[in-house]
């Protein structure tokens, strides 16, 4: 079909959906997700809201997406449109996968580099600074990976495309330093429940060869949660399986994500649902 053929066929479409928008046009979008369980885990921190009333949808354990992004009207880089909000609700398993979540999954340093933080606001989840992510995690999984490591533009280990990293050697626990990464909430978690734990931990640079020479490695992330890394680059990290650390880190954090542990029931927010058929009432 050529050109000409494309736009016919488009024009005898319809659609109530509005596509000319900045945020189609030049990425002018920010998102956040967390999931449900039996109520949201850190919510405040992820939407700054105090209560989420969850609608539309009945499902068990969602995942709960929320946009903000540039409405219609005005084109242009420069284009001044009003906000708008939209919330989904959809089933997401284990992101990096089940067997991934037990045994650990298989990385490869991309040859994409995070971008610089003068180039672009690291803090944000703007939908434009996701192709750097995109581009990185298509080539892992081009090349049979399960996921992509990104390094900085000094060549230190940055993130993965859509997660942080942590490592293990010898009793001590590594995470790379804010300035090039997102400071993902689920690493904010993580760190807390590492140091409550007892584990010293480090927030500094490290270099991919220490990342082939832990004992253990894993991600963090709200929809990958915390998943162990068994493999960069086809090198085996550690024993070439979920280490003993990454397990009780993984331990911990679910039984708080369900609710299991009473000391960190604040980082839950009571989640109110109702059946759809009732509210379309």
């Amino acid at each position: 079909m050529n050109y000409v053929d494309c736009f016919r066929a488009l024009a005898r479409q319809r659609t109530d959906q509005v596509v000319i928008t900045s945020a189609g046009n030049s990425s002018q979008a920010w998102w956040e997700v967390t999931r449900d369980t039996e109520a949201s885990f850190y919510l405040d921190a992820s939407m700054g809201l105090s209560t989420m009333f969850a609608s539309g949808l009945a499902l068990a354990q969602p995942t709960l997406r929320i946009w903000a992004f540039m409405g219609d009207g005005e084109m242009g880089l420069g284009a001044r449109t009003p906000s708008r909000v939209a919330v989904a609700a959809w089933k997401w398993g284990a992101y990096l996968g089940d067997e991934g979540m037990k045994n650990g999954i298989r990385v490869k340093t991309s040859s994409f580099a995070r971008f610089h933080p003068n180039t672009l606001l690291t803090k944000s989840k703007a939908v434009g600074h996701y192709v750097n992510s995109i581009m990185a995690s298509r080539e892992a999984r081009t090349a049979g990976y399960d996921e992509a490591l990104l390094l900085d533009v000094d060549g230190y280990v940055s993130e993965a495309s859509g997660e942080n990293i942590f490592i293990v050697s010898d009793g001590v626990v590594k995470t790379t330093p804010l300035p090039t990464i997102l400071a993902g909430i689920t690493r904010h978690a993580i760190l807390r429940i590492l140091g409550d734990l007892g584990y010293a931990v480090r927030e500094e640079r490290f270099t991919r060869d220490e990342v082939y020479l832990a004992d253990e490695s894993f991600f963090t992330g709200t929809a990958a949660e915390v998943t162990p890394i068994r493999e960069l680059d086809r090198r085996i990290i550690g024993s070439g399986s979920r280490g003993p650390i990454t397990e009780k880190i993984q331990g911990a954090f679910f039984d708080i994500v369900h609710g299991r542990n009473p000391k960190y029931r604040s980082w839950l927010t009571p989640v109110e649902t109702q059946n759809v058929a009732a509210l379309r009432a």
